[in-house]
């Protein structure tokens, strides 16, 4: 299992979830609804994504970000 500490550092492979960069910002999200965001009933769902550093200045980054995780839930893959 990997540590929360690990897990806020970038992999090497790792990306911009928005525009495929370098990343320079590792965020966790954390649905208020875990359910409708693929969890099994009573567990919780935490979901790491990476930004880069122009991407993560945007006014409707948090909102860009959960229509690109939960569009990839879905099987779906998505880029705004």
């Amino acid at each position: 299992m990997i540590g929360h500490r690990k897990l806020q550092k970038p992999f090497p492979d790792d990306f911009c979830l928005l525009c495929g960069g370098p990343p320079a910002i590792v965020g966790i999200f954390v649905p208020k609804d875990p359910e409708s965001w693929g969890a099994t009933k009573g567990k919780t769902r935490i979901l790491r994504y990476c930004l880069c550093a122009e991407c993560s200045k945007g006014d409707d980054v948090q909102e860009r970000v959960e229509k690109i995780i939960l569009a990839e839930l879905a099987g779906g893959g998505f880029r705004c």
